[in-house]
């Protein structure tokens, strides 16, 4: 079980974001070791936050992928899931519990569990059915892994 980062995160802290946020005018700095926009937000780029529009942009990093049978699983989660699990940990949990809606919940909790104060959205989608019209139960993991 492998996951692949299919997306960047946008923070403040990223230079050419920091760049880019000063160049319009807004400020960058760090507060309780986190870079924040204008003492506030920590992403750089997002859909609201009005009131700092002019300096956090919607306008994402787009990748593009050809999707193969080795592909099982899609996990699109906000910054309070990637902030506290990479890909490959994320990968292990949804395969292990196989259903998409359970693994969705369990990623939640488990960046609960870790800490998030942040929000913590996930969506996993089932691309299995796109390879096979009655997909097979995962295997039985022998490990386990270590969400922290």
């Amino acid at each position: 079980v492998t996951g692949v980062k299919l997306s960047k995160s946008h923070k403040p802290s990223d230079p050419s974001e920091a760049a880019r946020i000063r160049n319009l005018g807004g400020e960058v700095e760090k507060l309780h070791g986190v870079h924040r926009v204008n003492k506030n937000l920590s992403v750089s780029r997002a859909i609201g936050d009005a009131p700092l529009k002019q300096f956090v942009i919607p306008d994402p990093t787009v990748t593009y992928r050809k999707l193969s049978q080795k592909d099982q699983y899609l996990v699109i989660g906000s910054d309070g899931l990637w902030d506290f699990m990479g890909p490959h940990t994320a990968a292990i949990l949804v395969y292990r519990e196989g259903d998409a809606q359970q693994a969705a919940r369990k990623l939640v909790d488990a960046a609960l569990g870790a800490g998030t104060t942040d929000n913590c959205g996930v969506v996993v989608v089932d691309l299995r059915h796109i390879w096979q019209r009655d997909p097979p139960p995962p295997p039985p993991v022998q490990s386990c892994c270590i969400v922290s």
